[in-house]
């Protein structure tokens, strides 16, 4: 017997005998996807469920009885596929149960747009959802729902997309949660969510996600590992892609977990982050990622890792990056431990055993706005090259330790290059620090720290910029900026600079603001000197003791202070009057008078200026 749709089949009052096959030809009308085979139960009184017990309109007694073939599939239960306003969430919900009631494990999805405001929870252990293809079968969520596992095992989820329109609430695509032993295989998730597409949440140990994918995620992140009990996780094949807000993996927890061949692109936020925030400790203790494909496609382009630490502790013991190829990434970073988002302290970050090797880099872009990231110079075929790992460090990370960073080739544990504003907290002997607001490179020793290397002669000028020059240890030349405000730079102590080792001041703009230097140690009996003339510049030597001596000054109109030939007429017998007084000009100065009128005879003399007086330094003959 045959039927054409589910209304015909309630409908029929025809005598039937026990175990009558009856055949239907679709659920609305014959050839949807939802006909099936059928048997009369003629003594059963159980609930309709609306696809596997089907009760007659007019007879009280007897059942229609679903062959299923230990698969349910959605159709069956009047689920329409067709997307748009039709709901399916009841027939979903309808199969799922029968699922359950039947000991069936499969939940299928023909091809076609499933729309649903309720989850799709799998509840029993080994139960499945399956679908015709991936991009074939697709859920819609609306109203929050998801897809999800909770506290089961064994779960397996195959083939099919999840989408979730804006405006709809969904917090997760994806959601497993107490299920250990999870197969995850050519799922696709897309849309707009509050959290992120898929969320690995607590005790899911033993989860495998095999070319799954993340794309076009227009709000939240991609994934989440943010939960205790993220043991032995693995991602293989996987393609993480166009999350437009977020970033494409948060990792707060993860113990051994591995990350096998993924690509991850264009992800606004950088593409791995570490997460650590109050209530959500961060703890990753080994995870290995081989053969990275990492490239970029955003404005302004972001590194491959970032830590994002908001607050609480965030541990990284083990982070193990094999071979692979970036791209397009910002340059010269490629991989950001400091813990630094606006606003955010840095309190209890530690990374520990962090290894990178074989990694191939190609289009290199810069951003300078964005600091903290492990890189070497570029331009870099091979990260191999950064020997030692170099790791940039804020301002106010005072409580930040970096420990047995290594690059390979290196058999022992090295200290890193750290990059970013000095910070003596962190200073650890053996080390280097680039300060990258005074522009130098330091070294710390036993004995103390020093300034090295070319860098440390120049400080750039930075408008307003007073940089302190306590360790410096060889000669500077600093270009001061005072267009906002006058500027004072204090010299340190003689006797805390080598002997010989000078220093050059100059003021390179043009408004009414001084530049004063002041030193403890007297600059040849000045407390202070300053240079008010665009271009002025004074030069001071260390005896290493207790002075500086004036090496030179250069004025800005004539270069060298007093170079200047006074016409006799324009001074008197007495060398101290006002046309030349001494008051006027530096102590040390040097005078040449020609043609003395009270001298014997024409002579010429060499004049020094004593701080108070002019005397004769020196007498020649005529002229």
């Amino acid at each position: 017997m045959k039927f054409n749709s589910m209304v015909d089949l309630r409908a029929d009052v025809t005598a039937l005998n026990p175990n009558d096959l009856i055949h239907l030809l679709g659920y609305y009308s014959p050839g949807d996807g939802g006909g099936g085979d059928f048997y009369w139960d003629a003594t059963s009184t159980d609930t309709d469920n609306g696809g596997s017990v089907i009760k007659r309109t007019a007879i009280a007694v007897g059942r229609f009885k679903a062959i299923l073939n230990d698969v349910i599939n959605v159709k069956r239960f009047g689920a329409k596929g067709v997307g748009g306003t039709d709901d399916d969430t009841q027939a979903i919900a309808n199969a799922l149960a029968a699922c359950v009631a039947t000991g069936i494990h499969v939940l299928y999805l023909p091809q076609g747009e499933y729309a649903t405001t309720q989850d799709i929870a799998l509840t029993q252990d080994h139960q499945i959802i399956k679908g015709e293809s991936r991009d074939g079968s697709v859920i819609i969520l609306n109203n929050g729902a998801k897809v999800t596992t909770n506290n089961t095992q064994y779960a397996q989820l195959f083939n099919f997309t999840i989408k979730a329109p804006g405006g709809t609430g969904c917090v997760n695509g994806l959601l497993l949660n107490s299920s250990p032993n999870t197969l995850v295989e050519d799922v696709y998730v897309s849309g707009y969510y509050t959290e992120c597409g898929i969320r690995v949440g607590e005790a899911c140990y033993s989860t495998r996600f095999v070319r799954c994918w993340t794309n076009q995620i227009q709000t939240g992140d991609g994934w989440w590992f943010r939960n205790e009990g993220n043991n032995s996780i693995q991602l293989q094949s996987c393609y993480i892609l166009n999350t437009k807000a977020g970033c494409g993996i948060s990792i707060s927890q993860a113990n051994n977990m591995v990350i096998d061949a993924p690509q991850l692109e264009a992800n606004k936020e950088g593409h791995i982050q570490f997460y650590a925030a109050e209530g959500v400790p961060g703890a990753i203790r080994s995870l290995v990622i081989n053969d990275l494909y990492s490239e970029q496609s955003c404005t302004p382009n972001k590194p491959t890792f970032t830590i994002k630490h908001v607050s609480g502790v965030m541990n990284i013991r083990g982070l193990y990056v094999n071979g692979g190829y970036v791209n397009g990434f910002t340059m010269p970073y490629f991989a950001d431990f400091t813990g630094i988002i606006s606003g955010s302290g840095t309190a209890g970050v530690s990374c520990h055993n962090v290894n990178i090797q074989n990694i191939t880099a190609a289009g290199y872009n810069i951003d300078t706005s964005v600091r903290g990231y492990i890189t070497g110079p570029a331009p870099l075929n091979d990260l191999t090259e950064c020997c030692p790992l170099v790791v940039t460090l804020p301002g106010n990370a005072a409580s930040v330790s970096v420990v047995r960073n290594r690059s390979i080739g290196i058999a022992e544990p090295m200290q890193p290059l750290l990059l970013g504003p000095y910070n003596p907290t962190l200073a650890q002997a053996g080390g280097l620090w680039y300060d990258a607001i005074q522009d130098n490179l330091r070294f710390k020793d036993t004995k103390g720290e020093y300034i090295l290397g070319a860098r440390s002669l120049y400080i750039p000028p930075v408008i307003g910029t007073i940089p302190d020059l306590s360790k410096i240890k060889q000669d500077y030349f600093i270009p001061l900026n005072a267009v906002n405000a006058a500027i004072t730079i204090p010299l340190p102590a003689a006797s805390t600079v080598p002997a010989g080792l000078t220093i050059t001041i100059k003021k390179i703009d043009a408004s009414a603001n001084p530049v004063t230097i002041t030193s403890t140690s007297l600059m040849d009996g000045a407390g202070s000197r300053t240079l008010t003339a665009q271009y002025e510049a004074i030069t001071v030597m260390s005896d290493g003791s207790s002075i500086y001596r004036v090496v030179s000054g250069v004025n800005a109109n004539t270069n060298v202070f007093n170079n200047t030939s006074v016409a006799k007429t324009a001074i008197t017998n007495t060398f101290l009057n006002t046309n030349y007084p001494a008051a006027a000009y530096p102590a040390g100065s040097l005078v040449i008078f020609t043609n003395l009128s009270d001298a014997v005879t024409n002579t010429a003399e060499c004049r020094r200026l004593t701080p108070t007086t002019w005397s004769i330094n020196a007498t020649a003959g005529k002229l």
